[in-house]
């Protein structure tokens, strides 16, 4: 699911590129989409006027027990991460996340926690707007954020972190993926013709799991030369497929598809590549998401 879509649904209003603020219960809530393994989730945090205590994190637990969500916090902010990756996550789980958020502040209800009222920037009373940063949404004076970002400094372009060896190890796992995905396909093409051009659909597979195995970062670049290169060994399979049908017959390719068989190659050429680009768009649900 789209940020935008997720944030939309949850009735919460987004303020930066990843982030949101809503209302629950009458408690202010940030939601942020944060990295949490290899996978993009959403995470939701409480500021509170007190540090969290493993007491107060142990009742929220409980009380979210029936969600694949964990409880964490730091100092005075409690934090909620979600374990499902926004990239799969459903509507139906959206509506459980609203439960999750209902139950979590009937607890702090409960307990009586408050959140703070002060403006983050001056420190007094009567904050009136909120403030994102770090994950968390703090109340500020209109006039103090004004006075803030007319003096902060423009943020300088974000450069990826990237681990080199993991991610050369990353395309390298790909392309050894792609050609043991095609192993099936060569068996397919010399003992049963009629269904190789349908195992061309795992050459993407194989590309993609070897990428995750590889555990690198996940880059445009990377992704379209991996793509480029299974398509490449797909309608190598199938030439050498034909190639193989010709010797067969005693004849050379060019021979062979001019004698009535032009019209069979470009068939089994378009079902193949189509059949490829179709493993690669349901492959890359195997990508871990870039990192935020």
């Amino acid at each position: 699911m789209e940020i935008k879509t997720f944030v939309e649904t949850l009735k919460f209003k987004l303020d930066a590129p990843r982030a949101a603020i809503g209302t629950v219960n009458g408690y202010y809530t940030t939601f942020f989409a944060g990295s949490f393994g290899f996978s993009v989730v959403p995470y939701f945090t409480f500021l509170l006027e007190e540090t969290v205590t493993d007491d107060l994190k142990a009742e929220v637990a409980f009380a979210l027990n029936d969600f694949k969500i964990d409880v964490s916090a730091e100092n005075d902010v409690l934090i909620l991460i979600v374990g499902e990756s926004l990239a799969t996550i459903q509507s139906a789980a959206v509506d459980a996340l609203k439960s999750a958020l209902v139950r979590t502040t009937n607890v702090l209800i409960d307990r009586g926690v408050k959140q703070p009222a002060v403006c983050r920037f001056c420190g007094l009373v009567g904050a009136d707007s909120y403030h994102y940063q770090s994950g968390i949404h703090r109340p500020v004076h209109d006039s103090c954020l004004r006075e803030y970002l007319a003096s902060e400094e423009p943020p300088s372009p974000a450069i990826p972190v990237i681990d080199a060896e993991s991610f050369a190890k990353s395309v390298l796992f790909a392309l050894l993926g792609g050609v043991a995905a095609a192993v099936p396909v060569v068996l397919a093409a010399i003992y049963y013709p009629i269904f190789y051009t349908f195992l061309l659909a795992l050459i993407p597979l194989g590309s993609f799991v070897g990428y995750r195995a590889g555990k690198g970062v996940v880059r445009k670049r990377a992704i379209a030369i991996v793509v480029a290169f299974d398509h490449f060994l797909a309608f190598s399979l199938i030439i050498w497929c034909w190639n193989m049908y010709a010797r067969a017959e005693g004849e050379t390719l060019f021979d062979y598809l001019a004698a009535d068989n032009l019209v069979p190659f470009v068939f089994d050429a378009v079902i193949g590549i189509l059949l490829t680009t179709i493993g690669t768009v349901l492959s890359k649900r195997l990508l871990p998401l870039r990192k935020i």
